[in-house]
């Protein structure tokens, strides 16, 4: 059957003719046809968009769009937002129930409130991304991982305020874990990485660069315990000491040494 197509913001359009196009112009300048959609018609066409970047768009064009995408979408994504305030973020929090993936790269306002918040309502968040918050402490990071159990992946690195508080938490409540990266939470300890290493045993990837106060007491933990690890970065730790990492270096595939050198079993292979 032959079509007529036509190109309309970077999408086409199929018609069966031109007479077709041209009734169907003159039906939508005479006639408000979005109020005529079920909202279960607008949802099953949004599932065939990606929702980044799609779904975002389709949220600026209506209020009731906006709503649709706010409750139905799986990811909040807000790669940098200096001018995003907290109750900014409370809000699409708040309006966000069914997200499971939160990245908030470098979203500065972000306080306890928000992570206390998305343990609260989010309790299936598998992916959380939060890097160089300058607000947030322990009490809103224990509050988001004793509420969404099911984390997988978290990246908390320069959240610099943070302490071995936070990962014994971690440790007790997210046994699922397969990514943790924290490079520059210079308040972490020992400690903290061992309850990490003996609770965390599905661990694939661990960042743990510019930590000053691991020694090889926790290195000794991940070595023994995290049998899947297949990337770690040390890199800045110089409390580490260089049989240590050479001890890694054999246990573990890809090394990130605390001089920048990349060492272990099978650096090549590692990929995430």
């Amino acid at each position: 059957m032959n079509q007529f197509h036509i190109r309309i913001c970077n999408g086409d359009l199929r018609f069966c003719s031109r007479i077709c196009f041209d009734n169907w112009k003159q039906f939508i300048l005479t006639k408000n046809w979005f109020d005529d959609l079920s909202n279960k018609l607008i949802l099953r066409i949004l599932r065939y968009m990606h929702e980044v970047p799609h779904w975002a768009l389709m949220a600026q064009t209506c209020r009731r769009m906006w709503g649709l995408v706010s409750t139905h979408r799986n990811r909040l994504v807000l790669p940098r937002h200096d001018s995003l305030t907290t109750e900014s973020l409370s809000n699409l929090v708040n309006n966000s129930p069914q997200a499971r993936v939160f990245h908030l790269s470098r979203v500065t306002a972000a306080s306890d409130a928000n992570l206390r918040t998305i343990g609260q309502r989010c309790l299936f968040t598998h992916t959380f991304v939060l890097q160089r918050s300058p607000f947030v402490t322990d009490f809103g990071a224990v509050a988001l991982v004793e509420g969404c159990s099911h984390l997988r992946y978290i990246d908390l690195s320069g959240c610099f305020l943070l302490t071995d508080e936070f990962l014994w938490s971690l440790g007790h409540c997210c046994s699922q874990l397969m990514y943790l990266l924290l490079a520059s939470c210079s308040e972490l300890s020992a400690g903290g990485i061992v309850v990490i290493a003996e609770r965390c045993l599905k661990l694939v990837e661990l960042d743990l660069s510019y930590c000053n106060k691991i020694t090889d007491a926790a290195m000794c933990g991940v070595r023994e315990n995290l049998l899947h690890l297949c990337c770690l970065s040390i890199h800045g730790c110089a409390a580490i000491t260089d049989s240590e990492v050479r001890r890694l270096g054999v246990k573990i595939p890809f090394v990130l040494s605390p001089l920048g050198e990349i060492i272990g079993s099978n650096p090549a292979a590692y990929q995430r």
